[in-house]
């Protein structure tokens, strides 16, 4: 057959981030560019089945500004690359919309490598997940590469802006 290479960019801020659409576990679609007006919190977790868990990381920006109509959140569930085998575990309840991308590895491959994380099966752990981003209301950058108090003092800072 035909291999065609996906090549993975690493965005940078002021980047306009990819189009993003996906269905959400509620069976609604979440599309970026809807979110025009607001800030996207958009988090890319491993999807493993076992021992999934909410990043606190996340939880602690969404717990003090999720109820702020300018910030939307968005988790996205990424299957394992080094398993053609993965379980989706819904036990983990989250206050904002989820996405498992239960999909073939071929569907789920552009996206991540649109967003720089890697795709490379042959590496194993996944070990740029959990990956966090902030998207502007002008559909760019703002943030990147955000773990533990860096998520909430990013999201502080965006709804700081006018």
């Amino acid at each position: 057959g035909t291999v065609e290479p996906v090549l993975a960019h690493s965005l940078q801020i002021g980047e306009a981030a990819p189009t993003l659409e996906v269905k959400t576990v509620d069976g609604g679609t979440f599309k970026l560019a809807d979110h025009r007006w607001q800030y996207v919190l958009l988090e890319f977790e491993p999807l493993d089945g076992w021992s999934r868990q909410t990043n606190q990381s996340v939880q602690a920006a969404w717990d003090a500004f999720g109820k702020n109509d300018r910030l939307a959140t968005l988790t996205l569930q990424v299957p394992p690359t080094h398993s053609y085998m993965y379980f989706t575990n819904a036990d983990t309840e989250y206050s904002w919309p989820q996405a498992p991308l239960n999909v073939p590895w071929y569907e789920v491959k552009p996206l991540i490598a649109s967003y720089g994380l890697q795709c490379d099966r042959s590496i194993e752990p996944d070990t740029n997940l959990p990956a966090v981003f902030l998207v502007g209301p002008d559909g760019n950058i703002f943030a990147k590469d955000l773990h533990g108090d860096a998520v909430k003092a990013a999201v502080a800072k965006a709804l700081e802006k006018k």
